[in-house]
């Protein structure tokens, strides 16, 4: 059960994102597996993310927009 409540994406966790949009589960699933799987699963998305977007990049956009128009 471990390698499918670890990691990044992992299925318990994608399972819970399923249930939160409507779709129904036949299986309950263990509340703290589920639970420990998408603490783990928000922990890697977090690192993944970057702390502070690139302005540079979208400055350049922003003047590229205008200049189109």
């Amino acid at each position: 059960m471990k390698k499918l409540s670890s990691g990044r994406g992992n299925v318990l966790a994608q399972a819970e994102a399923f249930r939160g949009l409507g779709v129904e589960i036949k299986r309950e699933i263990n509340p703290d597996l589920a639970e420990q799987a998408v603490s783990q699963d928000e922990e890697y998305r977090l690192r993944s993310v970057p702390e502070q977007p690139n302005d540079e990049a979208y400055q350049r956009d922003d003047e590229y927009n205008q200049q189109s128009r």
